[in-house]
This record gives structure tokens, C-alpha cells and sequence, in this order.
């Protein structure tokens, strides 16, 4: 028999619909990946993992490249040290009047007044004009010189220019011809006075001591006789 208003039986629950399950389920996914493609897209907006707030303004100039040149030096270059000069040489004698005095006999060259007048040697005295000589260098020269004489200013001279032995020596107007150039050449003490014309020495005759002798060219042959000291 049947009762009326007696308990129901409780019904079973209801299935979950499968059509809203599923489109929970593609709204997940749709969610999902709009996140992925939103973090793609910002990362795609800043490279290198650099946000924008760190990316250069396009607009704004870019920045000067480092020059690979050293900066100049605001100090000046020291100049450089000039080279010095060197002294010009002296010449073996000074341009002063003297005495010339062969060696072997201790007395000087004298000659008398006038063109060609014969130098001989007489006792020295150096207030004496026609024994005392100036020894003047030619050109600049350091060992070549005309010796001329204080009284009337000649110089000393191989008489008519020979280049013979024996040649005297006299004195003669200047006029700058070899025969009166004379290269010195150190010889001991002294110098020898060399005739650029013959290349023959000064020397006392024969090497007399007695004043009077006369003064001539022969070859040159170191004896003392040929060795003369300039006394100034």
C-alpha cells in the first residue's frame, strides 16, 4: 500500500555537465596562454632582457665613440739641446811682432831695409824693428803664415822665387806669392819653416854660430840650424 507524506528517498546528484566542464576548461587554457603571449610580447618590447625603462631614447644622439688618438699634451715639447759649436782652431802663432832665433846658434833673423834685402843672423835684440817679425796666417790658416817685417813691412821672401838649394832668403814687398808662404812644422822645441814654393827649409848657412851669416833654402833635414823659435 502505498503512504502518502511519508520521508522521500533522496534522489542521486546530478552529473557535472559535461559541456560546462568543458568550456571551463578552454577558458583556463585561453587564460593560460594570453598570459604567455603577454609576457612575450613585453619581453619582445625590451631585448636582451632590458626593460624599456633602461633602453636609450631612439631620438636622442648617440653617444661619441672613445677616440683611439692619446689626448694632446698641454705641456710643450722640450726643445732640443743645440749641438755645441765647435771653436775654430787657433792659428801656431799669435799676430804679434817677434824675434825668430835659429836653435843651433842662439842669435836672430835681421834684414836691413829695401827690397832684397839679405836676412842674416845677428845677436837678438827686441828693440830692434828690422829683426823683429809678424807672423800673419793665411786665409784662416792654423800653420801657414807670411812673416813680415816691423821696420818697413816686407815680408820674408826665397829670393827671385827659386826653388833651389842655396837660395837666399831676402825680404820683398808682399804680394802673397808662395815664396812668401811658409807652412810651420813642429820640430822639437821649434818649427821649421817650410817654402810652399820649393818645399825646402830655412836654415843658417852651413850652420854658422857667427852673426852675419845668411839665411838660405835647402832641404829640409831636422839639423838644428833648421829649427827656429818664435820669441814674442
Amino acid at each position: 500500500m502505498t503512504v502518502y507524506g511519508g520521508p522521500q528517498p533522496s534522489l542521486p546528484p546530478k552529473k557535472p555537465d559535461p559541456v560546462l566542464l568543458g568550456a571551463a576548461a578552454f577558458l583556463v587554457v585561453a587564460l593560460i596562454v594570453g598570459t604567455i603571449f603577454a609576457v612575450q610580447a613585453f619581453m619582445t618590447g625590451a631585448p636582451n632582457g632590458t626593460s624599456n625603462a633602461e633602453r636609450p631614447d631612439q631620438n636622442s644622439a648617440p653617444a661619441a665613440e672613445p677616440s683611439s688618438a692619446a689626448p694632446p699634451s698641454s705641456a710643450a715639447p722640450p726643445s732640443p739641446t743645440p749641438s755645441p759649436t765647435p771653436a775654430a782652431a787657433q792659428p801656431l802663432l799669435a799676430a804679434k811682432p817677434g824675434l825668430l832665433r835659429p836653435s843651433h846658434s842662439g842669435l836672430c833673423m835681421q834684414a836691413n831695409d829695401g827690397n832684397g834685402a839679405g836676412a842674416v843672423q845677428q845677436p837678438c835684440d827686441g828693440n830692434n824693428r828690422t829683426e823683429l817679425w809678424v807672423p800673419q796666417a793665411l786665409n784662416g790658416s792654423q800653420d801657414t803664415f807670411t812673416f813680415v817685417n816691423t821696420q818697413d813691412n816686407r815680408c820674408l821672401d826665397v829670393n827671385g822665387g827659386s826653388k833651389d838649394n842655396g837660395a837666399q832668403i831676402v825680404q820683398w814687398d808682399c804680394h802673397g806669392g808662395p815664396n812668401q808662404q811658409w807652412r810651420l812644422q813642429r820640430d822639437g822645441d821649434g818649427y821649421r819653416l817650410v817654402s810652399l814654393n820649393s818645399g825646402r827649409c830655412i836654415g843658417i848657412d852651413a850652420g854658422r854660430t857667427d852673426p852675419g851669416a845668411p839665411a838660405r833654402q835647402w832641404d829640409c833635414d831636422g839639423s838644428p840650424n833648421q829649427r827656429w823659435q818664435f820669441v814674442s
